[in-house]
């Protein structure tokens, strides 16, 4: 492939310096990223249970969030802007892809799956005129104007009574209580498969909307909207345009350090692909290109099984009720901001990548190393959609590892 024409067709410009400088752009921090809108919550929305204390105000949520540190849960930064309010409310405060797993949530509700264990939507609405994050209150004087104030999305859920994976818990437990939590959360994973797309060959978010621009299979370093797909091979031809425009800022950046690494330098001494990733690339396209109607076969994703968003919740019934071994608890799930209809493969390959696994293991996980709990998860899957994921998972952390390399001067480890 010449980079020459590829880098026009996918950056706009040849210039290896140019298309680092755009991305460095795209990822600068607290860069506003444009999210779809949302189409069929009207907001404000709000579902008062009158059972409840009356859902919160922005101020008493200001209130919350400087009374009380306790009042923060969830882990790492994520403790910024989740937290308990009134005890039976959770809060997450952020910018628009707040409205969009308020919408998320209101779907499945609508769908009323049995058994499906999730978050109960209670309100949204964006408000102009709160603090927070707390800028204002620590300068008063250097923002006096209310009116000139950031907005917010306020998402008002249920506050789910339970305990998130940690590490030190996940070390604690053997392999077969591992595996327990692993098949609960795959009968989780079997209900929200349960719920169907609009029709077979559907990709994208609900109410026909389009995929979010951080879908890693369609988007890399844009601002565009893309989807929804009324087919797999349009999906596919997308994911191949997303590749194009990831293999080729790896090897701007290669040459803008003045990094060869094994890159192949064309006649004119332009950077081609990494023999490497060319290899792994090869591999992808040959084993997720092909045709499956079960691997491909469109299923709702919950596409974000982080270990922090798995809540183990003690049960009030049953045979386990009020156990103390934590593995017996329901799994519940939690942060549907990226939820969408996509290919079957698509979440086990996530998967490898989030599981609570990965918790206990140095850098990026290999596939030998975490099958077992995949296999656990996705119990009735077929080796085709088991393949297709292995494939794309090496494709996606050779890159991952390669930028590391790029940055580091260093051969990869992944195996």
């Amino acid at each position: 492939m010449d980079f020459s024409t590829s880098a026009k067709r996918s950056w706009g410009t040849d210039d290896p310096t140019a298309i680092v400088r755009m991305y460095a752009e795209y990822m600068k921090p607290g860069r506003w990223r444009p999210q779809p809108d949302i189409k069929h919550l009207q907001l404000p929305y709000y579902a008062q249970d009158e059972s409840l204390p009356p859902i919160p105000t922005p101020e008493e949520i200001d209130d919350a969030l400087f009374s009380d540190p306790r009042n923060h849960f969830g882990p790492g930064d994520v403790k910024r802007n989740v937290l308990r309010v009134k005890s039976v409310y959770a809060v997450k405060i952020g910018g628009s892809t707040i409205a969009q797993e308020a919408e998320n949530l209101f779907f499945l509700q609508e769908q009323n799956v049995t058994g499906l264990r999730l978050p109960k939507l209670y309100a949204v609405f964006h408000h102009q005129g709160a603090d927070p994050t707390g800028r204002y209150r620590r300068r008063p004087q250097m923002y006096p104007d209310r009116s000139k104030w950031k907005a917010y999305y306020y998402l008002i859920m249920s506050y789910i009574e339970g305990e998130s994976i940690s590490e030190e818990f996940w070390g604690s437990i053997d392999r077969e209580a591992q595996l327990k939590v692993y098949r609960k959360l795959g009968e989780q994973v079997e209900l929200l498969r349960s719920i169907k797309p609009p029709h077979p060959n559907y990709y994208g978010r609900v109410y026909d909307q389009p995929l979010r621009v951080d879908c890693p299979y369609t988007n890399y370093a844009t601002f565009e909207f893309f989807g929804p797909f009324h087919s797999y091979e349009a999906f596919f031809e997308q994911m191949l345009k997303t590749w194009e425009r990831r293999i080729l800022y790896h090897a701007s950046f290669s040459r803008a350090r003045g990094l060869t690494l094994d890159n192949v330098l064309d006649s004119k001494g332009m950077p081609i692909f990494d023999p490497e990733v060319q290899k792994a690339a090869v591999c992808f396209l040959r084993n997720v290109g092909n045709k499956d109607s079960v691997a491909d076969r469109s299923v709702l994703t919950q596409s974000d099984f982080n270990a922090g968003n798995i809540m183990l919740v003690q049960p009030k019934s049953g045979p386990f009720a009020y156990s103390k071994r934590k593995e017996e608890w329901d799994v519940h799930l939690v942060d549907w901001e990226r939820m969408a209809w996509l290919p079957a493969w698509t979440e086990i390959d996530r998967a490898l990548l989030y599981t609570p696994a990965c918790l206990l293991g140095d850098g990026f996980p290999t596939w030998g190393s975490l099958e077992w709990t995949l296999i656990a998860i996705f119990a009735g899957e077929s080796s085709c959609t088991f393949r297709k994921a292995k494939w794309y998972a090496t494709v996606d952390r050779e890159f991952l590892t390669s930028q590391e390399i790029l940055k580091h001067n260093r051969k990869s480890s992944f195996d």
